[in-house]
């Protein structure tokens, strides 16, 4: 079987399907490498075709966020005092 074509997310569900009394060590090892893979911080990229991402194709970049407040300068909480200096 070709797994190089597959999304990693959908060969992980194909993986996870297996029982796990049914799975060889090899499928172990290939299931926690793209656990790892997928983890948080890290980015696979996703196929070219998909459209369900925010934007869609051709939109020139990411979604604006609604209803969010501008940053303006820091104020500080009332009734907290300012650090004292070393």
């Amino acid at each position: 079987m070709n797994t190089e074509t597959l999304d990693p997310r959908a060969r992980l569900r194909q993986l996870l399907s297996i029982p796990e009394s049914k799975r060889t060590d090899a499928e172990w090892d290939e299931i926690v490498s793209i656990e790892i893979d997928l983890g948080p911080g890290k980015s696979i990229p996703l196929p070219k075709s998909d459209s369900s991402q925010p934007g869609g194709p051709g939109r020139g970049g990411p979604p604006r966020q609604q209803n969010k407040k501008p940053k303006g300068p820091w104020k500080q909480k009332p009734g907290k005092k300012p650090p004292q200096p070393v």
